[in-house]
């Protein structure tokens, strides 16, 4: 019973950390698409930028009602920089405001922050594994796999057009 516990709290720990970090990311994409410039202005501010934070913002609805289903509250702006700042074992990107990015600078930092979420993602299926949450499994294995669509297709490229 104590093991069960147990991974019931991680689950709820990976899913609050995935949380978190989404949230810093959307805004992250917010700050790329405000800041873009160059040749490639309209691709880079309308199209990349715009689809990630919506996409984020969606992923960011459907996690906090995961948590709302396992019982926790999801986290606030900051509880989401807590959360990140505590984690030891990676770094998470934060694009700096002051800075302006043209295109391969946004598919470059879009592309780590889509990686970070695939790997975040991938760290909370492996800890949902009760047959009660199998539907909160699929539905992240559902996510993974959009994430990864992007990641490792449709990101990669937008390096090369």
């Amino acid at each position: 019973i104590i093991l069960i516990i147990l991974k019931k709290e991680e689950a709820k720990m990976k899913l609050k950390e995935l949380d978190a970090i989404l949230r810093i990311y959307e805004t992250n994409f917010r700050v790329l698409h405000w800041n873009s410039v160059g040749i490639d202005f309209n691709d880079s501010h309308k199209e990349i930028t715009t689809e990630y934070y919506e996409m984020v913002s969606g992923t960011i609805d459907k996690i906090a009602e995961m948590l709302c289903m396992l019982g926790e509250n999801p986290c606030n702006y900051l509880e989401a920089i807590k959360i990140a700042m505590n984690n030891g074992e990676h770094k998470y990107v934060v694009v700096k405001s002051t800075e302006k990015y043209d295109r391969p600078a946004i598919v470059e930092l879009s592309n780590m922050m889509l990686m970070d979420i695939c790997q975040l993602l991938s760290d909370c299926i492996e800890e949902v594994q009760e047959p009660i949450n199998a539907g909160i499994k699929s539905e992240l294995e559902s996510i993974l796999f959009d994430y990864t669509i992007q990641a490792r297709y449709i990101n990669a490229r937008r390096l090369q057009n």
